[in-house]
């Protein structure tokens, strides 16, 4: 139905917070000067996780209904045509482009929206020349009201950084928190809260170099933090009220923000229990780097 598959999309978007070539990754690892690559990897199983639960979920949600389709083979094989032109955008522009150095993320962007042009005007013909115009103002209003609302997050990131509050904080929680698991509790609740008000980027760069030493001094390894801050991170995405997400689907797909938000509560309940995991589980984290032979720097 419908409010599924709102929710479903929406909350999908935070699959790839910690999967190559994702910029909050490299940008968390220049921060705490954490091995950016040892992250990558550390992060595929808890993404696995958190496709595998959505999968699941998504089955029996889809068992309830009587909207079902049945599997075709014919079907999937068309669908997969009707795609073919978005595989090189994936494979060769935005992943091979970056990782073979030729482009950079600013470039590889440019690249992909021209290739988009090409495709979406020139080849598939799903946007006509003659409303062209009209789709780049729409896109422009959405950009506009982005920009808005990254703009009342920065002034909120000033404001929480003017008075301090991570600061105090943590400077209460290395005075009285001597639990391990109590501290885990209270950091994630924190960054959950933390990262629905702030945009990714201005939270890492306000509270990572924080947080991280504190962790650190519980005997926790630096990786399996990167994870775990960085899953957080990516529920943000869709916690309220300032989930990025959740603005995004709203404009978007022209509904409501309290439909939007209505329809992320179940894919945001994974989301967490996901956390929970992945929390007080490092191992989940650290188990391939002794495959790929991932250096640790801290």
């Amino acid at each position: 139905d419908e409010k599924f598959s709102l929710g479903l999309v929406t909350a999908s978007g935070i699959l790839g917070m910690i999967l190559p070539p994702s910029l909050p990754v490299i940008f968390y690892g220049m921060t705490t000067q954490t091995n950016v690559e040892s992250v990558y990897i550390a992060g595929l199983i808890p993404t696995f996780i958190m496709v595998v639960f959505f999968i699941i979920y998504a089955i029996w949600k889809t068992s309830r209904s009587q909207q079902t389709t049945k599997f075709s083979l014919r079907n999937l094989m068309t669908t997969t045509y009707d795609i073919i032109w978005e595989f090189p955008s994936i494979a060769i522009i935005t992943v091979g482009g970056i990782y073979s150095g030729l482009l950079t993320a600013s470039e590889a962007a440019v690249v992909l929206a021209f290739y988009v042009f090409i495709v979406e005007v020139f080849i598939k013909r799903d946007i006509k020349l003659n409303v062209l115009i009209k789709t780049i103002r729409e896109s422009m209003i959405m950009l506009g009201a982005l920009i808005m609302i990254l703009g009342m997050a920065l002034a909120l990131t000033d404001f929480i950084v003017y008075m301090e509050i991570p600061m105090r904080l943590f400077a209460y929680l290395e005075t009285h928190i001597v639990s391990k698991y109590l501290f885990l509790i209270i950091i994630n609740v924190f960054l959950l809260v933390i990262a629905g008000t702030m945009d990714v980027f201005s939270a890492i760069i306000v509270v990572m170099p924080i947080i991280v030493p504190v962790a650190l001094s519980f005997g926790l390894n630096p990786i399996h933090v990167a994870v775990m801050f960085l899953v957080n991170l990516s529920i943000g995405y869709i916690t309220p009220p300032m989930g990025i997400d959740i603005f995004l689907a709203q404009l978007r797909f022209e509904r409501p923000y309290v439909e939007v938000l209505a329809s992320i509560v179940p894919f945001f309940i994974i989301s967490l229990i996901v956390l929970a995991i992945v929390s007080y589980v490092p191992h989940i984290s650290t188990y391939l780097l002794q495959f790929f032979h991932a250096k640790v720097a801290i």
